[in-house]
């Protein structure tokens, strides 16, 4: 049985958190209450999530996160037979959009009147914002394979899409992410040890293809 107080305290960090949170009962597994920010990861309603295990969220989810699952069950692991919090403060996987999310993780007991762990907190903290951007563009590039899939997840992600007619290469884009980073033709040159003829010839490819070049290094600049 929970301490009233601890019940609370929890309930209220659900609620006011900025962060990803969700509780779970530790010997069922099954999930006992989550805040929007979780619930739109997995784009789910409450009712949805609530009662239900990790492994029947994988049954949408394992098309975006892989073996998160099998990770989360060890780390949940620990932290029952330990009494102690998981904290991993790096990890990477798709949300059920299929965008990258990179986040921190805490798994935190929560202990019940007899001092046994009777619930487990988690809380992620998204840190997709402080990728850069070919840091970002080089996960996409992980999780699709498909290139253009890849590229129109990344153009998506930064909000970019509906100024292209026609998607980008990848060395297009490439040049397009670097160029963001450099004011002129040729420090991009420098920094991808290309000629700057040749960098000139790709911005002048990308412009063909999209209606302001100017407002897409203005959008990413401001990721």
């Amino acid at each position: 049985m929970f301490d009233r107080s601890v019940l609370s305290l929890v309930d209220n960090l659900i609620m006011t958190s900025s962060d990803a949170v969700h509780l779970k009962d530790a010997k069922s597994g099954k999930y006992l209450a989550s805040n929007d920010h979780n619930l739109s990861i997995f784009n789910l309603k409450e009712n949805d999530f609530v009662n239900r295990t990790i492994w029947d969220i994988n049954d949408t989810m394992i098309q975006y996160w892989v073996d998160n699952a099998t990770q989360m069950d060890a780390y949940e692991e620990q932290v029952r037979l330990t009494g102690r919090a998981v904290v991993d403060n790096s990890r990477v996987w798709l949300n059920s959009k299929g965008y990258v999310w990179r986040h921190t993780m805490n798994k935190m007991p929560v202990m019940n009147s007899s001092n046994n762990v009777s619930a487990i907190l988690s809380i992620g903290r998204d840190l997709t914002r402080e990728l850069s951007l070919k840091e970002l563009h080089g996960y996409y590039r992980h999780f699709y394979k498909n290139k253009r899939i890849a590229t129109t997840k990344f153009l998506e992600h930064t909000g970019i899409i509906q100024f292209f007619n026609e998607l980008p290469t990848p060395t297009e884009l490439m040049i397009l992410i670097t160029r963001a980073d450099f004011i002129r033709n040729k420090e991009v040159a420098m920094h991808l040890e290309y000629s700057k003829s040749t960098v000139e010839s790709y911005i002048n490819q990308i412009i063909q293809k999209v209606k302001n070049f100017d407002n897409i290094l203005a959008a990413l600049r401001a990721w």
